[in-house]
Parts: structure tokens; sequence; C-alpha cells
């Protein structure tokens, strides 16, 4: 007797009783084969650590990448699987099977270069690039390099562009006002019957992060930046069929009022219940196929200004049959 495909161990042994049964050696066993993560590529965020033979995980791509499907499922199977291993070299082997998602750069969208002090050549930058700002004509000042971060936004320090001051019977400059930023925390209650919560929850949190900066950055805000959009899923004490995606969202404008208006129309509207609700559908994780918004609240501030706006509502399930 040997162990079947998928497992491994001793070769069992069996003895021959008295009685003419027989009896299996208790120092052979067979146990499943585990799968090495290791065939994955670098680049990719998995859930694929210790699984073994018959079990599944999930590999996605890392903040500031996409793929077209958020994340996909691969398994831990033999060569008699009609499935392709992740590693052709693995082929005969026990090893993950599945396609892996092809994760291509994002662009920055947030905190590009703004005002007539600038230029730059930042517009197509995606994460992991660089690029270079300086002063426009008229003004003076340094050349700075900025970094497209995994989160959407450009790092690095403007350059100090001031202008050439002119004289004819007085002197004058002239300073750009700089923009306030409008913050938004909020979540949504989602009922979801939870397998895996390590495996799940970072897939969960990525879809709210894109549908949502998707939403913002297409309404027409009176902002002078796209959404800097993160996300968090949070356990609700007692139960594993519901779980709370908390989210928190930047934007920089001039006209702070106009702006909040404009969000709390968005948010009044329930459109995003519908966008948020088919990302999380869409992911490719087995337990989110059929994951239901019930609840919603968000609370809106703005930087050094007594300016602030909330909203809160039950989402009701006949929307959805709308």
């Amino acid at each position: 007797e040997n162990c079947i495909e998928g497992y491994t161990g001793t070769t069992p042994h069996f003895v021959c009783a008295s009685d003419g049964t027989a009896t299996r050696d208790s120092n052979s066993f067979c146990r499943p084969e585990e799968c090495d993560s290791k065939v994955l590529p670098s680049l990719l965020l998995h859930t694929c650590e210790n699984v073994s033979f018959g079990e599944n995980c999930y590999a996605y791509c890392p903040p500031g990448y996409v793929a077209e499907a958020l994340a996909t499922r691969l398994r831990c199977l033999g060569p008699s699987s009609s499935e392709p291993a992740v590693s052709p070299s693995e082929e005969d082997s026990v090893t993950l099977r599945g396609t892996v998602p092809q994760c291509v750069a994002s662009q920055c969208l947030y905190n590009l270069p703004w005002g007539e002090r600038y230029v730059h050549n930042c517009s197509a930058v995606v994460t992991g690039q660089h690029c270079l700002v300086s002063c426009a004509e008229g003004w003076f000042g340094t050349v700075e390099v900025l970094t497209c971060q995994a989160t959407g936004d450009l790092s690095g320090a403007y350059p100090a562009c001031r202008t050439i001051t002119q004289t004819t019977t007085r002197t004058f400059t002239v300073t750009q006002p700089e923009p306030v930023l409008v913050k938004g925390s909020g979540g949504y209650l989602v009922a979801w019957s939870q397998q895996n919560a390590s495996q799940e929850h970072p897939i969960a949190s990525l879809a709210v992060e894109q549908s949502l900066r998707w939403l913002l950055n297409v309404t027409g805000l009176d902002a002078e930046d796209a959404a800097l959009v993160s996300a968090s899923v949070e356990e609700v004490n007692g139960t594993e069929d519901a779980a709370d995606i908390l989210f928190e969202i930047e934007l920089p404008t001039q006209n702070a009022t106009t702006l909040l208006a404009q969000l709390v129309e968005v948010f009044e509207e329930k459109q995003h219940v519908f966008a948020v609700q088919a990302a999380l559908r869409n992911t490719g994780v087995d337990s989110l196929w059929n994951a239901s918004i019930l609840e919603f609240f968000v609370n809106f501030s703005v930087e050094d200004e007594n300016l602030t706006a909330d909203l809160a509502y039950v989402v009701p399930p006949q929307i959805f049959a709308q």
C-alpha cells in the first residue's frame, strides 16, 4: 500500500495477527503535501503560505497595481489536475495551480503639481516611477524629483518657486493660495459569511478602495486633485456573518464649502452602494459573491475649518431590485 497523490509519508506495513486480521504499523502514516508559495511571482500578494493538498488560496496585485480580476483563486493539486501549474517546471508535482493575475502599474492621480508656478512631466507616471518638477517661466527655484507611490499619490518636496520681482513705481509678488483638505471617515456594514478572514479581508479592503477612488475621481468634484482613499476590515463582535469595512478619504480643494456639499450629494444618492457592493462581489473571492451592504455612515470635516457633515442610513434591500 502506498500514499495516494497529494499525500506523502512512510510506506505502510501491516502485521497479520493470529486471528487473521491485518494490523497497521502505528509508525507509518500519510499526510497531505504542502505547496511551495515561492513558485508565485515575487510582485504578487497572496494567502498561499502553508497551503496543503486540496486547499485553496488567493493571489492578488499589491497596492499600486491592477489586474482584470481583483483576486484569483489558486489550488494546491497534483499532476492529475486539469488546472495548469503556476510554474511550468512544477507541472509533474503537487503544486499551486490556476492562473495568476497579470498586474499592471497604476497611474498616479493624487498630489500632482498644481498651479501656474510649476512645470512637470508627472501626468502619466505609474507606481515606482519618478518625475521632475521645476519652476515655470517667470518663476525661479530648484528642480525636485517626485515619486509615484503605491497609494496613487506623488511624494516628495515641491520646489520653492518665487516670482521674479518687477519694479515700476513699486515692487510686487504674486502668491497662490494653498488648498485645504476635506477629509471623510466612514464605513459599510456588510453581510458576508467569512470563511478565512486573513485571506479575505485584504482583498475586500482593496475592492472598496478601488471602487470609491473610481467613483470620486469621475464625479466631477470641485477638488484640486484625485481622491486619496484607504480602507480596512473590522470584524463585528459575536458574528462571522458580517463585517465593517471602514474607509478614509482625502481631497484637496480651494472651495471647501462647495466640495463638502458635492460629497454629501454623492453619498446621499446611494449610487456608491451599488458600486461598492458590485466591486465586492466581483473580487473572485468565493465568500463575497453574494455580499450585501446593510448600513452606511460617513463624517466629513475640513482641515483647520469649522465645517462638518454627517450621513448615516440603513440600506433598504429593495434598492438592489430596482
